[in-house]
């Protein structure tokens, strides 16, 4: 929040407008609606909202598009910044990520061994002279493919070299148990000799005779060679299964997250949210199948309407997104885990259509039984909550899930649902004004 405040204010805008909504254009002020339903029910959305918008608030069509694209974007987006790890806020958060701090460097560029640090001096790598070092660059241990070391540090700027141990500790010990966990890993991120002692979220041993990802091949390999469903009734009654799925041990972790979170928004936030139990909510819960309004994507998909109504209210960034969703669904490196010549497709389908799965959309020439066999327990439950709770996102979720995958790979997932998450949001506002203009 601090950042975004700053850079309103670097780019001329109005103090007062910081003040809260009430001193906010009342032509901004009248999206709050309609940006906090996208960003947590956009099923929920009406064709009188938008009425609302273009009828007594001043809006012009072309103007609502570009704003719903931009909303779409700015939720999604959060999602893949609590996902990947990535917080650049001016006071750290406990049970976060962060960039590295100049000691959590230290002890990497040190071995493990922690040295004093000149206070007011640029600290530098062997070989680079006196080159500062900047501390605004990702930490290795949550995008890198292999252990950290000190050729993969980026540079720290010498005014954070003074930084107070008091919100260092937290990530020293983070950046010490990552690195001891990995000291005898082989291909970024798989089976590890960790440290049973390790804490902090670093990933623990692995003890199965079979992978992860040896399973993850073997069932990619035996659905490609079965016979499709071809049923429309089977079919719907999966994605339903998948779609109402009331999984305790998912409803225990977040219960068990909730319980740190404070029901009191903080200051800086509270001046801009109305109703802070607004939130998401499960699209279909066990019990109300019956009761499912489902998205069918053969009735409104983005190919066949999305894009042209886009390009017409919104010249040319219809283009745009289309390279953007075709990119984060057909990227491939045809590895995994370190494994090569591995196609991902299933793996890649059954992320992308669970996603949208979850905000209520159905792709009718999809088996949604896949889901379940691809995408473990674990890993549904990171999706759903990078998805639908980003901020409840820990470290220690990150590394326990797709333990055997690269950095690179979990940030494609995270890409994935950022992309997915924006085609949701943006179809059904998209399709609501279609309805308005009809």
């Amino acid at each position: 929040m601090e950042l975004q405040k700053r850079e309103f204010l670097y780019q001329a805008g109005d103090p007062q407008w910081l003040k809260g909504l009430d001193s906010a254009p009342q032509k901004l002020t009248s999206l709050y609606h309609i940006n906090k339903v996208m960003a947590h029910r956009p099923w929920a959305l009406k064709k009188e909202d938008f009425l609302h918008l273009t009828k007594k608030a001043g809006w012009s069509l072309s103007e609502v598009v570009h704003a719903v694209v931009l909303l779409a974007h700015f939720h999604s987006l959060s999602s893949f910044i609590h996902g990947c790890g990535i917080s650049p806020e001016v006071v750290d958060f406990d049970k976060g990520h962060s960039y590295l701090d100049p000691v959590t460097f230290n002890v990497i560029a040190n071995g493990g061994r922690s040295s004093p640090l000149p206070s007011g001096h640029g600290t530098t790598l062997p070989g680079q002279g006196s080159d500062p070092i900047s501390c605004m660059s990702p930490s290795p241990s949550l995008l890198g493919d292999s252990t950290p070391t000190a050729s993969t540090i980026n540079k720290l700027d010498k005014t954070e070299i003074s930084a107070s141990p008091s919100k260092s500790s937290g990530l020293l010990r983070t950046a010490v148990n990552h690195m001891n966990s990995n000291v005898t890993s082989t291909g970024g991120g798989g089976s590890t000799n960790s440290n049973p002692n390790t804490s902090g979220g670093a990933s623990l041993p692995i003890k199965t005779t079979t992978s992860e990802v040896e399973l993850l091949l073997a069932t990619m390999k035996n659905l490609s060679e079965m016979i499709p469903i071809k049923d429309p009734e089977e079919r719907k009654k999966r994605f339903e299964t998948v779609a109402s799925a009331d999984d305790i041990h998912e409803k225990e972790n977040l219960m068990n997250t909730c319980t740190n979170i404070s029901g009191i928004l903080p200051p800086e936030v509270s001046p801009f949210v109305n109703d802070p139990d607004f939130g998401y909510e499960d699209f279909a819960k066990r019990g109300q199948l019956s009761d499912l309004h489902t998205f069918r994507i053969q009735d409104y998909s983005w190919e066949e309407h999305g894009f042209s109504l886009v390009n017409r209210l919104y010249a040319d960034v219809g283009g745009y997104l289309d390279d953007k969703f075709k990119v984060a669904q057909n990227m491939t490196y045809y590895t995994m885990g370190g494994r090569p010549h591995v196609d991902t497709t299933k793996f890649r389908r059954a992320v992308w259509n669970y996603i949208q799965c979850l905000y209520g959309i159905r792709h009718d020439d999809y088996d949604y039984g896949e889901v379940n066999q691809l995408l473990e327990r674990p890993l549904k439950s990171y999706i759903k909550t990078v998805c639908c709770y980003p901020e409840r996102i820990t470290k220690s979720d990150y590394d326990n899930v797709m333990r055997e995958f690269k950095h690179s790979e979990k940030v494609h997932v995270n890409l994935m649902i950022m992309e997915a998450k924006i085609q949701a949001e943006l179809l059904y506002a998209l399709r609501t004004i279609m309805r308005l203009i009809l």
